[in-house]
């Protein structure tokens, strides 16, 4: 029976996960001989005499913060250093390194990057589909009219889908470094191998806990157009969000725990985030932990789902009644805390600028209403006002 259910997924879903497979590969062979290819160029050019002419130039125009030197950073001590010898500077130059996201002036990666961006955009949409997609074309029909049960669908679509996608994040991302690595001189290439090891894995584990939530979306939307608007908006109010949560953990700080403006940390609760892309600096295990607990609460929630997936409300903003209140209590929440929160903590550290306890709750009230109106339409398609009714379905 197993067999007959891998050989059914397989023949249902192999072109679309051949086509991620492919769009992947492709994408990080890209990058990757990108980064070789600009390294070169940039190897060729340091060996012309223009460069050499260009260097001395530099070094009597005067504008640089040592007279007489040219400022560069140095990778391997970490520190910003000055020399009148082109051929350090020129090494300087050559260096080559995966730190994408370091804030030092001279920390840039100028050679190599990886196309995180489309790679959360492949891992959205492929997750998405993954359920959606077999909702909206009858194939659950087929699926559950079968003699296999819906655990066994569950687990082997999961393992099919989920597991293509692991491997080829893995593999593509180890590739890459590995090509790069053999490419480039190692006197020029000042990657540590073994942080860049780590880094492959916790940004596919990354990438993978933004498939389970869009998965999970998916499993439980019924409409198109609202479901994709939702979930882009969601997507992009994240950053808007963390930054609620920070001004919110400020003021309990300052006002409940005492804390004075000096000794309250203006970090991110997230610290430097969760980092989709390939980088050889120190990584948040907080935050791998929390992608981890959030993919393995949601992989148990779906399966559970699963199991009651119904062939009606299929063409419902949520095909599972007993899910439409507290979904509407989740985006309450989620949109009030943004908007009540949107310049809460100016007046902490602008000194023309006082706290209003009046405005905050203006700001709360506004941000129920907004919330209120915008999941009612969504999720019930009514609005409720006393005895009266607006039905939102009604021509």
């Amino acid at each position: 029976m197993t067999k007959s259910l891998n050989k059914l997924l397989v023949q249902r879903y192999w072109k679309y996960l051949l086509l991620v497979v492919v769009v992947i590969s492709g994408l990080a062979f890209m990058d990757t001989f990108s980064g070789i290819k600009t390294w070169q160029a940039t190897k060729q050019n340091q060996s012309s005499p223009e460069a050499r002419e260009y260097f001395e130039e530099r070094l009597k125009d005067g504008y640089e913060r040592s007279p007489g030197k040219i400022s560069y950073y140095d990778f391997k001590s970490g520190e910003e250093k000055n020399t009148d010898n082109f051929e350090e500077y020129n090494k300087a130059e050559l260096q080559f390194t995966i730190r994408s996201y370091n804030t030092e002036e001279y920390a840039v990666n100028e050679f190599y990057s990886e196309s995180s961006f489309y790679l959360v955009i492949i891992v959205m949409v492929v997750g998405f589909l993954s359920f959606f997609l077999d909702l909206k074309t009858h194939f659950n029909t087929l699926l559950f009219s079968s003699r296999f049960t819906r655990k066994d669908i569950f687990i082997r679509k999961k393992v099919l889908i989920s597991g293509t996608l692991l491997i080829t994040l893995l593999l593509t991302k180890l590739i890459s470094v590995w090509v790069l690595k053999l490419a480039i001189p190692s006197e020029h290439f000042l990657v540590d191998m073994g942080p860049m090891t780590v880094s492959v894995v916790t940004s596919t584990i990354t990438l993978m806990a933004v498939y389970e939530i869009f998965a999970f979306a998916g499993m439980i939307m019924g409409e198109w157009v609202t479901a994709i608007g939702t979930l882009i908006a969601f997507w992009f109010s994240l950053p808007m969000a963390s930054e609620a949560i920070d001004r919110l953990v400020i003021i309990v700080k300052h006002y409940i725990l005492g804390y004075s403006t000096r000794e309250i940390d203006q970090g991110s609760w997230l610290g430097d985030g969760f980092v989709t892309f390939l980088n050889d600096s120190p990584f948040e295990l907080k935050n791998v932990i929390l992608l981890l607990v959030v993919s393995v609460i949601l992989i148990i929630s779906a399966a559970y789902l699963y199991s009651k997936v119904g062939l009606e409300n299929t063409n419902e903003y949520l095909i599972f009644n007993g899910l439409k209140r507290p979904i509407q209590w989740v985006m309450m929440s989620y949109i009030t805390i943004i908007v009540a929160t949107l310049g809460i903590t100016d007046h902490l550290y602008v000194s023309n600028i006082d706290f209003s306890l009046i405005g905050f709750i203006l700001k709360v009230a506004f941000g129920l209403v907004l919330s209120y109106l915008l999941s009612q339409g969504l999720i019930y398609r009514k609005f409720k006002f006393g005895t009266k009714s607006i039905d939102l379905t009604r021509k």
